[in-house]
């Protein structure tokens, strides 16, 4: 873990603090950054890496199309998403998703809005250079280092990782 702040929101002023404090520490520019689809992340993470991949966590996606749906359907549309995702060549995402897209406009348009809302954002991974070693499937917002690690950044309520006593703990960082 590398950064636990207490901003009191997600804004991109917050999710800014939290960049720059990574960036005054020796965070090197991401290969891959994958985020939940919070708007103040996306934002701060543009201004200062506009040219790095941004993947839409999926599952943050597949909750987001659940929540939109009643419960009866929730497992038919988990088994449609999870073969357009986890789908094996780029033309058979493509042809996924317009079957999913055309499915659920007819079944549960909102779920089908919330799909497209995530955009080509939902496929970055398919082009990392750290696909497949490393699955960018599932988690909250990580950032792929250039030595292809993953680790997670996250405002976290309750505590501030520029407090001594939190600092000072090693194994916890």
């Amino acid at each position: 873990m590398l950064a636990i702040k207490n901003m009191g929101g997600e804004t991109e002023a917050a999710w800014r603090a939290v960049l720059d404090d990574l960036l005054a520490r020796g965070l090197a520019k991401p290969e891959l950054v994958i985020v939940d689809g919070g708007k103040g992340l996306e934002a701060a993470l543009a201004r200062l890496w506009a040219d790095v991949p941004v993947q839409r966590c999926t599952v943050h996606k597949e909750r987001n199309l659940l929540a939109h749906a009643p419960r009866h359907l929730h497992d038919e549309i988990k088994a449609d998403f999870n073969a357009m995702v986890h789908a094996r060549t780029a033309a058979e995402v493509l042809a996924k998703r317009k079957a999913f897209l055309a499915k659920w406009k007819l079944r549960c348009r909102p779920v089908a809005t919330s799909l497209q809302e995530a955009g080509e954002r939902l496929f970055t991974f398919r082009a990392s250079p750290i696909y497949p070693e490393f699955s960018c499937l599932y988690g909250r917002p990580w950032i792929g280092f250039a030595s292809a690690a993953l680790v997670q950044t996250k405002i976290a309520a309750g505590f501030n990782m520029l407090d001594d006593k939190f600092e000072n703990r090693r194994s916890i960082a």
